[in-house]
């Protein structure tokens, strides 16, 4: 009935209720509107089995002679192991050499193919000041 008035005050229409609040830091009164009221939160259980075992190998060998270490828990290919890389194309030419006898042809093919085309993209605008 009324809502082409909204935001509109007059002598007609109730005024627009308040939410009066203190802020606790400043002292003043602040009259803004709560309106996305937070989320009721839960206490996260501390004794999952995945909360639980966090940090399980952190130690390994801190009272032995030297002989395990950290990586050997590491899983994952081969190839992969103890490398860090952003680069693609490092990363395949990486694949490549070590586990290319083991790898199927078409997947060799096909990663061959992906080698190939970075190399062009990587090597398209690099300077080449001596004509190489």
């Amino acid at each position: 009935m009324f809502r082409h008035l909204v935001g509109v005050s007059s002598p007609l229409l109730p005024a627009p209720r308040r939410q009066i609040t203190y802020d606790a830091t400043t002292g003043k009164e602040s009259t803004h509107r709560n309106l996305f009221p937070r989320k009721l939160t839960l206490p996260r259980d501390a004794f999952t089995p995945k909360r639980a075992r966090f940090g399980e190998f952190d130690y390994v060998d801190i009272l032995g002679t030297g002989e395990r270490r950290i990586v050997d828990n590491v899983k994952g290919p081969a190839w992969l192991r103890g490398f860090r890389s952003s680069n693609e194309f490092r990363t395949l030419l990486r694949r490549r050499n070590m586990s290319s006898g083991t790898m199927d042809w078409v997947q060799f093919n096909n990663m061959q193919k992906r080698v190939k085309y970075l190399y062009r993209k990587l090597n398209f605008k690099r300077s080449h000041k001596y004509g190489w």
